[in-house]
């Protein structure tokens, strides 16, 4: 059995631990895991320490605790992506205990159609950069997307040479932020349900079948002066991740 290393934060350890086991399914869904003393016992920790991984496994929907009862694991455990926050898909699935990658589909400096233009609220005659990319979780494809930036967001900054390197624009956020000096606040989002049939470029490269429903998210991110800095098409399929939505209950609806 692993047992923790004493170079990194031990409820870290004890959690990748915990993870694998059940990425390797040592541990199944709705099946109870070891309690907080065994747990404690075998890894030469203290209950502190296992409740902080617990607490971080909980959070992510990875482990559910029944008071009085024990700790199981989530009939949902796998990535979880809260569609009310904008996260980078490296830090999601990072986040979520998996080893995370992505590959660069395509990349290049187009004249966009009339949609583009419109969503970033730009003339005829301003280019735009266009990047495609598959992220992965342990190797297994689970997010597609499609990303316009335009040109007025990097050309005093970049070339676009430089833009078009394998991994620029990772991870995203930093990019507009430390390289732009263009952080984008929020994005304004259309979300739907499609299927394969419906976006075929996609098939492929996320190496799914016709029948896997797919959620799209078109969306548009803004910066702190409300300009139109990226619009983006993100495809996650259902089989691949989960995901998570708060929905509050407005009394005496």
């Amino acid at each position: 059995m692993n047992s923790p290393l004493r170079n990194t934060s031990l409820a870290n350890q004890v959690e990748k631990i915990l993870v694998d086991r059940i990425k390797e399914g040592l541990y199944l869904p709705g099946e109870q895991i070891p309690t907080e003393d065994q747990l404690a016992e075998e890894f030469q920790v203290s209950r502190a320490t296992v409740r902080a991984a617990f607490s971080a496994m909980t959070a992510n929907r990875i482990i559910v605790r029944r008071h009085g009862v024990g700790t199981f694991v989530s009939q949902a455990a796998g990535l979880t992506n809260p569609l009310d926050q904008s996260i980078d898909f490296l830090e999601l699935i990072t986040s979520s205990g998996f080893s995370a990658d992505f590959t660069e589909v395509q990349s290049g400096m187009i004249a966009p159609n009339e949609d583009v233009l419109a969503k970033l609220d730009l003339e005829k005659d301003q280019n735009v950069f266009e990047i495609h990319k598959v992220f992965s979780a342990d190797g297994h494809p689970v997010v597609y997307s499609q990303n316009y930036i335009p040109e007025w967001v990097f050309k005093d900054r970049m070339t676009a040479e430089e833009i078009i390197k394998p991994g620029a624009t990772e991870p995203f956020f930093s990019f507009f932020r430390d390289y732009c000096g263009c952080e984008i606040k929020y994005y304004l989002s259309d979300v739907m349900i499609g299927m394969p049939v419906d976006y075929p470029h996609i098939s492929s490269p996320m190496k799914i079948d016709q029948n896997t429903p797919i959620l799209v998210i078109d969306e548009t991110g803004y910066d702190g002066q409300d300009r139109p800095v990226n619009y983006a098409i993100e495809y996650l399929p259902g089989n691949r991740m989960q995901f998570s939505l708060v929905r509050k209950c407005l009394s005496g609806h």
